[in-house]
């Protein structure tokens, strides 16, 4: 190769260089969006792509395991006109929580078309079993056969940041079936640290075959350290109900 044609391939080279410099300077400073915790990349210090560092999402590990049923959705009929329908579901997960969640319960007739739909919103904690009540809705004008529960939307958080269940304590709980229904009457004591600004407390109502007969709930809202209130649960009569089996839960959500 002549000298001639050398200084050419570098001269040529080099000014390759400084339109590159030129045209990627233009875009940094005049095109390119600025860093932000929505363009899916890695970048102002963030642990991961667009989460932790000074994103407020947290960063989930990949391997995180859904939130799933445990059985499939029961229905009562705790009247002709209405219905009942219970969840049971787990976290898997033993270092990550679910602070919110979307939920659906959905029903479908025989042709897989949806027939009605009851969504709501809830939280877990980590390795936390509980139960979801969609207590005495009116029954849709179609009939329904498959009944579905969905989960969507977790927002997962280190169980560091939503510590375990709130220490709550039941007491006094008294089941009685008079010819108006059934009634859970008790008191409930925080016997934690903080106030629950909503507590959840779930009733299933055992057969006398030791399944489940039926479910309802009620919410005591406000609750105080060491303050103790009475909640009452009311359910219509269900037919050779066993009440000393009764079980109940409660469920509260760590401000």
């Amino acid at each position: 190769m002549s000298l001639r044609r050398a200084k050419q391939i570098l001269y040529g080279g080099f000014f390759i260089l400084v339109w590159y410099a030129v045209i990627a300077g233009g875009y940094n400073i005049f095109v390119k969006p600025p860093a932000s915790c929505f363009d899916n990349i890695r970048n102002q210090g963030e642990a991961g792509i667009d989460c932790g560092g000074p994103c407020a999402q947290v960063c989930v590990p990949i391997g995180i395991h859904l939130i799933r049923s445990l059985d499939p959705v029961l229905k009562f009929n705790p009247n002709p006109s209405h219905i009942t329908l219970l969840a049971h579901i787990v976290n898997p997960n033993t270092t990550f929580a679910a602070k919110s969640f979307k939920y659906n319960f959905i029903l479908y007739d025989d042709q897989s078309a949806v027939v009605a739909e009851y969504p709501g919103t809830s939280f877990i904690y980590a390795g936390e079993v509980k139960y979801i009540v969609l207590p005495n809705v009116a029954l849709p004008k179609t009939l329904f056969g498959r009944i579905d529960f969905q989960i969507q939307a977790p927002e997962w958080v280190p169980s560091t940041t939503f510590e375990g269940r709130p220490t709550l304590v039941v007491s006094g709980v008294n089941p009685v079936a008079t010819g108006a229904g059934i009634t859970v009457d008790g008191q409930i004591l925080n016997n934690d640290t903080v106030e629950f600004p909503r507590v959840t407390i779930v009733a299933i109502f055992k057969g006398n075959l030791s399944q489940s007969a039926g479910a309802s709930e009620t919410e005591i809202e406000n609750l105080a350290p060491n303050e103790s209130q009475p909640f009452s649960i009311i359910h219509p009569n269900i037919l050779n109900v066993n009440l000393p089996a009764t079980q109940l839960f409660e469920y509260a959500a760590r401000p």
